[in-house]
């Protein structure tokens, strides 16, 4: 199993990553959504080692997918998980379907109230 993971701020971090070692993955691809509250693929990549998981960081969701279909052998399982963001990335990337921005979003993060 090569694992691409993505979470968003308000996840319980520590359980997914309890959840995903729970499965064996040969390796974890932390990759975060463009979604503002994504979690840094940094923050998901230690937590993931911190379950002795073997783990890259990735800029995208998109980067995940093309990695893992690099290194995946005919029999591997490739799993997409954590935020519906990282999810909803991958069919994006993989049905050709154009990219959700989130402009209402992020104009409330940057708007000062």
């Amino acid at each position: 199993c090569i694992l691409i993971l993505g979470c968003t701020t308000g996840h319980d971090l520590e359980g997914l990553v309890a959840q995903a070692a729970a499965l064996t993955p040969a390796l974890v691809l932390a990759a975060p959504s463009r979604h503002p509250r994504a979690i840094p693929p940094t923050t998901v990549a230690g937590a993931l080692r911190s379950f002795g998981l073997a783990t890259r960081e990735v800029g995208t969701v998109a980067e995940a997918i093309r990695e893992a279909l690099r290194l995946a052998k005919p029999e591997d399982l490739i799993l997409v998980t954590g935020s519906l963001f990282t999810v909803a990335e991958a069919r994006e990337h993989l049905l050709g379907i154009p990219g959700e921005v989130y402009p209402e979003i992020q104009k409330d993060i940057l708007t000062p109230r």
